[in-house]
């Protein structure tokens, strides 16, 4: 038989047949702006995609994340850990130079290194929680400004706040 190639768009009938394949990929999270939403395989992408729009909502999908993130300057972003858990390991999970919110009722920011490394703006809202395991290391490294207002902060081996000079930390609720 010889090789037909099929063209996208394009009609055929049942006397023909084809070959087809798929690539699945996992959806790691998502980002919304506005009210367009669009998947991601990885929270990198997800916080990239977000750029500089003002709000953007990055929502975890995935359970069990094994990734580190970078939030850029001029970034304003909400992370919903829609009750899901975002592990960096033996690095820092997150570092963020713009505005960062955490939220979420559950879900966890778990590492080994400093969990959150911040330059800029980070708020802490929402009843999830952000948990340190690393020796000499803080679950928030803050060097910029930090509001914590709800949730959990702890650390297993270390501080579970640290306010560098120069930083500026509220809290007004929450756990620490």
């Amino acid at each position: 038989s010889s090789e037909v190639n099929y063209a996208v768009g394009a009609t055929y009938t049942k006397d023909q047949s084809a070959t087809l394949y798929a690539v699945w990929s996992e959806v790691v999270a998502t980002t919304t702006i506005g009210e367009e939403t669009v998947t991601y395989e990885s929270v990198q992408e997800a916080i990239t995609a977000a750029g500089t729009n003002s709000g953007a909502t990055v929502t975890l999908i995935k359970d069990n994340i094994e990734e580190n993130v970078t939030v850029a300057a001029g970034q304003n972003i909400v992370l919903d850990l829609n009750g899901k858990t975002l592990n960096g390991n033996n690095e820092n999970t997150i570092t963020n130079y713009g505005t960062l919110t955490i939220t979420g009722e559950t879900g966890t920011i778990t590492g080994a290194g400093n969990v959150i490394l911040n330059y800029g703006t980070l708020n802490k809202t929402g009843n999830c929680s952000i948990t340190g395991t690393g020796a000499d290391k803080s679950t928030i490294l803050n060097n910029g400004t930090c509001e914590i207002s709800a949730g959990t902060v702890s650390s297993e081996n270390y501080n579970a706040v640290y306010n560098q000079l120069g930083g500026k930390l509220t809290i007004s609720g929450g756990n620490i």
